[in-house]
């Protein structure tokens, strides 16, 4: 599978990232991108999520998505929602909060992700 060109990017100049926030430990290197469903913790989210009632939409996502960044939380991105710059959506994904946030692209959530992990250096100086 072709990547969206802000993740191939990404790849290109850094073959993964570590501890982005207090809830992401990093994204992965490009050899350990993932299915979600393929995942050891993304397959109990989804089994969790599966069993409850009216979840179908949010389990077919996680099912048809690509794992990029774990750790307390999910940065997956959804190869079947393309834009017309060929990014794919991505999402941030809480479990404990239970919605996942769309982002258009990598490139976005991965800005997101950096602003979150500047602030929480700033509150520890």
């Amino acid at each position: 599978m072709r990547f969206p060109p802000s993740l191939r990017g990404f790849f290109l100049a850094s073959d993964g990232w570590t501890r982005l926030d207090d809830y992401v430990d990093g994204v992965h290197p490009c050899g350990r991108v993932v299915w979600m469903r393929d995942s050891a913790a993304g397959g109990r989210v989804i089994d969790i999520y599966a069993s409850i009632p009216d979840n179908e939409e949010i389990v077919e996502l996680f099912r048809r998505s690509v794992e990029i960044a774990r750790g307390e939380d999910f940065w997956l991105l959804d190869p079947t929602d393309v834009g017309p710059d060929g990014e794919w959506a991505a999402y941030a994904f809480a479990p404990k909060y239970g919605d996942p946030t769309k982002y258009p692209s990598f490139s976005a959530l991965f800005q997101s992700g950096y602003a979150d992990m500047e602030e929480d250096e700033e509150d520890m100086d």
